[in-house]
């Protein structure tokens, strides 16, 4: 339950994708989850979570940053 990486890897192993695990695990902070969130949420948020994990490094979180942005030029 603390832990956010397994909660992000128990959310991300599920079929279908357990979402509610995984933003369990990006409110937490963990970039990677927020990155897979920026990935599987609609577009109202996705910029949102995009952000918070391109902040902090994450590469999938930049590459749907930019995404969000490209619709934007």
């Amino acid at each position: 339950d603390k832990d956010a990486r397994a909660l992000c890897f128990a959310g991300l192993v599920a079929r279908p994708i357990d979402q509610d695990l995984v933003k369990r695990a990006a409110d937490m902070g963990l970039p990677f989850a927020q990155g897979w969130m920026a990935e599987i949420m609609g577009q109202e948020d996705r910029a949102q979570w995009a952000k918070k994990a391109a902040d902090q490094g994450d590469a999938r979180g930049t590459c749907m940053l930019a995404l969000c942005l490209e619709v934007f030029v």
